[in-house]
């Protein structure tokens, strides 16, 4: 605990506290669901209790840690830059239902990719039952794995759809001085995508996955 508190000291005192109240408290308050969600599946572990789909999407979307960054990524750019001042979205914005799907879609994507792509290592070596593949494969009663990574992929393309209709609508709804904002947030989300796929392509962490059938 004592790298991450420190990353965490460092992360806030280097950027967060640089930019508006109102992102300081949006920040704390994913990095407090983030460690939450870690107690969480620390003690499903001991317990061995079953996790159904649906309370297992919400909460990977908080171990994942993905919305901290998510909403953080862009500030980091521009501070490290000093081209523009920080934009931010308001509240009456942020908490929105529009931003709110866009975010939360665009981490479900991310941690539903990596569950698909750690799926060898993590599961079939390692043991772990934290995954949505092996989750989907148990509770829909799947013929295979590959049938149940097949099922994944489709919700991650009906997500992806979702983080699109989202950005419309939050633009539709917000005051074009915003606009800016929503699209640096929106470049955000669609690079995070990709760059996971990417991440896990060239990571060794994966390379057991990636050489077993």
């Amino acid at each position: 605990m004592g790298a991450l508190a420190s990353g965490l000291r460092y992360l806030w005192l280097e950027y967060i506290e640089a930019g508006p109240a109102e992102f300081a408290s949006e920040q704390a308050e994913a990095l407090q669901d983030y460690l939450s969600a870690c107690l969480w599946e620390q003690n499903s572990r001991k317990t061995g209790k079953e996790i159904t789909i649906p309370d297992y999407i919400t909460l990977r979307r908080s171990t994942g840690c993905v919305l901290p960054f998510l909403v953080c990524t862009d500030l980091i750019i521009q501070h490290r830059r000093q081209k523009s001042p920080i934009s931010h979205l308001p509240d009456s914005l942020f908490y929105g239902e529009d931003m709110q799907n866009l975010l939360v879609a665009s981490a479900d994507c991310v941690v539903w990719h990596n569950d698909a792509l750690s799926f060898h290592k993590e599961v079939l070596r390692d043991g772990d039952v934290h995954n949505l593949v092996l989750i989907v494969s148990q509770q829909y009663n799947c013929h295979s794995y590959t049938q149940a990574g097949e099922l994944v992929l489709e919700l991650l393309h009906d997500r992806i759809a979702e983080i699109e209709l989202a950005y419309e609508e939050l633009k539709s709804v917000a005051s074009p001085e915003f606009h800016p904002a929503i699209d640096r947030y929106m470049k955000t989300c669609r690079d995070w995508i990709p760059g996971t796929h990417e991440w896990h392509m060239t990571t060794l962490r994966y390379y057991f996955s990636k050489t077993t059938t």
